[in-house]
Order: C-alpha cells, then structure tokens, then sequence
C-alpha cells in the first residue's frame, strides 16, 4: 500500500500500520453527506521494505518502472510469489479487521484494485523470475503434454517442456497474427495475461473470506476494446484487455473503466464503452464508468477531452451518463485536478445522482433487436502495427469504429461469441472483429444466427484465422455463400454504396466513418488508413452488390436465402447504411431516421446530437416521455417529434 504522490503509506513495517490517512478522509467525506457508502480504493503496491527483507521476492523489473515515475516508489513484489501472497493476505485481513472495528466501518461496501504508477492497475507481473519460468513451463506442460507438440506449434525443433522460455522480443509484425506462426508469442501473452489477472482474483478471494462475502470486490480495469493505439510501452503483455479468467471468477463483481478517450469531443464522438456490459451481465459482473472527462475548469492545456465551457461541460457530462444510465452501467466522478467546483455544475451532478438513485428501482433492462457480437480473446491475437506508431492503427480498429453505431436508430447489445446459444435470439448479430471460430461457434452460428428471417453481418476479417492457424477466406466465404478473395496487400476501407439499392443511397460513403468520429487531433488522417489483410467479393448470381471500391472491386454484398440474410462488408467500420439495411432485412424495429446517437433501454432513452434538428421518434407501443433535465413531457403516443439542440444531450423517462 504504497503511493507517496498521492497518498502516504499504511504499512509500514511488519505488524506496523498506520490508518490514520484513510481514517481522516472516510470521516471527512461521511461529515459532508451522511449514509454515504464507500468503495475504499487498494493500491497494493507493497512497500521499500518490505523489498529490502524479500529480496528473493522482489520485482525487479517493476521497480526499474517505478523509479521512472518517482525515485523514491521502488519497494514493489512478485505478487505471484508464495511469501508475498502469504503476507497480503495478512495486511488485507488487517486492513478489513480496523474497518469493521471503524466508527465509519459500516459505511464500507466495497473495495476496489488501483495498483501502479497512476493508479490504474498498470502493473507488471514478473517475466522471468524462477517462479515465473516454474509457472509457464507447467502451463506449456498442461496444455501441450509432450515436447514433441510444443515443437510443432512453436516450428522450434529445439525448445523443451522444461526449457521453454517467454517471448522477450518485440510484438510480432502484423495487425492480426497468424497462429501457425507466431504460437511462441500467443502462447507468452496468454501466460502473462493470465499472470496479471490472477493478481486480482487472490485480492478477491482474499476480501471475500475476510468480510464474509458481504462486500464488493473490483478492480481499474478492463480496456477490452479501446486504448489499444498507442505505443504498447511496457505492459502490453499484460493486456488489461483479457477478460476470460476474471468473467469466471466468482469473487470478483466489478469492472472499473474509463469514459472512452477518443470520442470525447462533443457532436461527432460517441461514448460506446471499452466493455461490453451485456455480456458481463450474463457473468454477473456489472461495470463502473470513471468520468475522467476534463471540465472547462481544468487547466486549459490539459486535454483528455477537456471542454471550453460550462453549457458544453455539463451536455458532454450528461452525455457520459446518459451511456451509463442506457447501458446498465454506474457511473462515478474519479476527483483528482478536473475542476468540479461550480454551483451550476454541483447542481448538475446532483441531479444526476438523483435520476440514477431512482433508476436502481427500475427496469433497466435492454430492448436490443441486434447483438453485436465479440470474441473475448479477440485481443491475444494482436502484434504490432509496422506503418504507424502513437497512435497505430488499432487506434481505429478498436477506438474509431464503435462510433457509428448509436447512428443508425436502433440500440444493440454487445455480447460474446459464447453467448449466442445461451441468449434468446436477436433479429440482427453483427460479427466484430471475431476472427478465429471454434467448430462448437460455427455449429451455433449456422443453427441460431443463419435461421428465421435473421440477418447476419460479418466485418473486415472475421472467420480470418482456419482451423491450421493460417489466414484464409474459407470459412466467412462458406458463412455468407459468397466467394471472397484474400490479399496480403493493404487496402483502404473507403467504398461507395452501388445504385438500386434498398435502404442506401447510390453514392454514399458506405466503408468509412465521417471525420468527426475520429480523433482530427491525434490522428487527422485516419479514415484514409489502409488495413491487411484485404478482401475482395467475386460477383456472383445470388449476390447482390452493395458498394465497390474506387478501382470497382466489390467490397461490400449481401445474400438472401429464403430463411435468412448474410451481408459481408470488407470495412471492419458498421456504418449506419450497412446497419440500417441488416435492420430493415431482418424486420427489427427502427427508432429514428435521425443520425444522433441514440442510446436506450426499458426505462430510459436518450439523445445526443451533432445538429440542430426535431428528431421523428417511433415507439412499438405508446408510451409518455419525460425529459429528467428539462421536466418537459411528452404526452402519450408511439410517434414523437423532438427539437433538439447542436451538442446537447437529451435523457428521458419512459412512462
């Protein structure tokens, strides 16, 4: 429990704390709103000397990082190791044991991982202690069984069972890797990943025995698809984007993740989260949004969003909570220097607090008609972008795309490939980024996704990876029944929509997203980046064109069977044409023809716009409106018209 920067220390020595700081501010904080809970944050950091006792069980390349940010913080652990575990249990016992015993103990609901440099879980696992080779090599061992395998899946004639080493060398080239080729490095990453997500779940087991299951136990973390576009720096192993082993966690509830940066920007960005929280639900997992988003009373160089105003302040705050109100998730201001301290703007976030304490009596449950569908491995098989660096390319494919998709009318869930069999059916399933199919998933796409009335909709690469690890078209060109080319060769996503078309206009831009999705500042030229590897169709008789690209090649075409639609698009980008003709394909209910972004569940809806205009909303079944801002209502019916404001957002009640 070590941040000097930010906060001192509580263990300081063996059977020596201290609990005066955080004693301080639990009163300070119950002072100013009593009945207040909290979620006490852990930065389990460990302690200088504590490392001067262990040396054995030091992390020494953790401390060279730490010594970046301060010369004073080294002191960090092995977390994995046998000494350390045994004595974190002790201090988290100790921890639990004076807040139980606290005069503002009863309060605590909760407690939450802030481990790192700036307290955002941004730790790394040793990569080559005994310990950690010990732990890898049994890995390699379980999952391969005899040396001989492990050969073929690394092409090393020489590595052993009991030899292997991790990869120490950078990112493999190549945005998507193939598996036949680059095992050494998926087999490292996994391992690492893994590493770093058992840190969390031995603080959750941990607080779970002590408080007797009574309280919450999360983490900062979580990025599964956002944040990936800069340089990957020195915790890209670590890839707080792996989710697998914390969704089957039964001690850890929560993840904590920030307001997505890019998109911050007000009209023309959006506020998808980096989590898809559908999915998370049906783990039992709920997600918190940190709003991080900077005010117009930051400092005027501080960025990260940061907004020139006050009225543009508080529409991008009730932007962000309207995404969490929508989505099911929870929201929070994370106070460090982002200026909050303004009558009008405590007014505006006690509103907020009000609208939200209310929702927790209401049903907040989704209306989706369409899945969007994620591998939550997706992310083990990444290298590296050799064409641009801070931000690459992952910038767009991970950040920029989710942009479009609150534009076309209608809501969606974001799920995972796994949960297609378990979840009741959806009208469209849009495949993203799925790019290796298990057979169990591929059974399950073509008896649940390609049947009644449905449409499906595959991207860019999904289906990239074959069953021998190597690249190939075969499998998303048997899912669709079209024929589609591979190139190892690098092709723009720009395509116009072919004429004759229901449900997009000949001519328009059908590949790319506008220039106000994506980040003018940190990448101007985004929409103009070429991707590999590339796709083309092969026209053929049951294929209908949808959009060419300049030098007309076919890049986008659907199929209608008499049972379903597939519609395969080469731009990884769902754009709102594409989408909106899955929707009207698939008979699944529209909301608007308005291209603000539309978020919704149940209970609420809302809007936030990149013009001024009177948004024509239709509902299945009639319904009152009641703006929480405003007050304003909306008598009963299924047809509304609604005036709205350039950059301001909109959230109603549905009564």
């Amino acid at each position: 429990m070590h941040n000097p920067p930010l906060y001192p220390s509580s263990w300081l020595g063996p059977d020596e704390y201290d609990w005066s700081y955080i004693d301080t501010e639990a009163r300070r904080v119950l002072a100013a709103r009593p009945g207040m809970k909290l979620v006490l944050m852990l930065a389990l950091d460990g302690a200088v000397w504590w490392d001067d006792a262990h040396p054995e069980a030091a992390n020494v390349e953790m401390d060279v990082l730490y010594a970046k940010w301060d010369k004073n913080a080294p002191g960090v652990p092995d977390y994995l190791s046998p000494l350390w575990r045994r004595h974190m249990r002790e201090l988290l016992r100790q921890l639990v044991a004076h807040v139980q015993t606290a005069d503002w103990g009863e309060s605590v609901i909760g407690y939450e991982l802030f481990n790192g440099g700036t307290m955002d879980c941004n730790f790394k696992v040793p990569h080559s202690n005994p310990r950690a080779m010990a732990d890898f090599r049994r890995m390699l061992t379980k999952k391969y069984a005899s040396t001989a395998a492990l050969q073929n899946a690394w092409n090393n004639p020489e590595v052993t069972l009991d030899s292997a080493l991790l990869w120490t060398e950078s990112f493999p080239p190549g945005l998507i890797l193939e598996p036949a080729n680059n095992q050494w490095f998926i087999d490292s990453k996994e391992w690492i990943a893994n590493q770093f997500r058992m840190v969390f779940s031995d603080v959750a087991a941990i607080l779970k025995e002590a408080t007797h299951h009574r309280a919450l136990v999360g983490a900062r973390t979580g990025d599964f698809f956002g944040n990936y576009g800069w340089d990957a720096g020195t915790y890209a192993m670590e890839d707080s984007g792996w989710l697998p082993p914390l969704l089957a966690d039964p001690n850890f509830d929560f993840f904590d993740v920030q307001e997505p940066y890019p998109g911050r920007q007000l009209g023309g960005g959006a506020g998808v989260p980096v989590l898809p929280p559908h999915a998370l639900q049906q783990y039992g997992k709920t997600v918190f949004i940190q709003n991080d988003v900077r005010t117009h009373l930051s400092e005027p160089n501080v960025g990260y969003g940061r907004t020139p105003d006050l009225e543009s302040t508080i529409q991008l705050q009730r932007r962000v909570f309207a995404n969490a109100l929508t989505y099911n998730m929870n929201p929070y201001l994370f106070q460090m220097e982002f200026g909050y301290n303004q009558p009008e703007l405590l007014a505006e976030y006690r509103k907020q607090e009000l609208i939200l304490r209310a929702a927790a009596t209401r049903d907040r449950s989704s209306v989706a008609e369409t899945a969007i569908v994620l591998d939550p491995e997706m992310r083990l098989y990444l290298g590296a972008d050799t064409k641009y660096s801070a931000p690459t390319r992952y910038f767009a494919l991970f950040d920029f795309t989710k942009h479009a998709w609150q534009r076309a009318g209608a809501s969606f869930d974001m799920i995972f490939l796994d949960q297609i069999e378990s979840l009741p059916p959806y009208r469209v399933y849009v495949f993203y980024h799925t790019w290796r199919y298990t057979p169990k998933q591929l059974r399950t796409i073509r008896q649940k996704v390609l049947t009644n009335g449905q449409c499906a909709v595959f991207l860019w690469a999904d289906g990239v990876i074959s069953d021998e690890g190597t690249f190939s078209a075969k499998i998303v060109s048997e899912l669709t029944g079209m024929k589609l080319q591979m190139s190892p060769e690098p092709s723009s996503w720009h395509m116009i929509a072919a004429k004759g078309v229901s449900g997009i206009a000949a001519g328009t831009e059908a590949g790319t997203l506008s220039k106000g999705n994506y980040d003018v500042t940190a990448a101007p030229d985004a929409a103009d980046w070429e991707y590999e590897p590339s796709f083309r169709i092969e026209a053929g008789e049951t294929t209908v064109p949808l959009a060419h690209r300049a030098d007309g090649s076919l890049s986008a075409a659907m199929r209608r069977e008499a049972d379903y639609t597939v519609i395969y698009s080469a731009s990884g980008n769902l754009t709102p044409p594409i989408f909106r003709l899955a929707l009207e394909r698939a008979g699944a209910f529209r909301y608007t023809d308005s291209s603000a972004l539309l978020m919704m569940n149940r209970s609420y809806l809302a809007f936030h716009t990149d013009k001024d205009e009177t948004i024509k909303l239709k509902i299945p079944t009639a319904q009152r409106l009641v703006n929480l801002f405003s007050g304003e209502e909306f008598t009963t019916s299924t047809v509304f018209e609604i005036p709205v404001r350039r950059n301001h957002t909109y959230v109603f009640e549905r009564h």
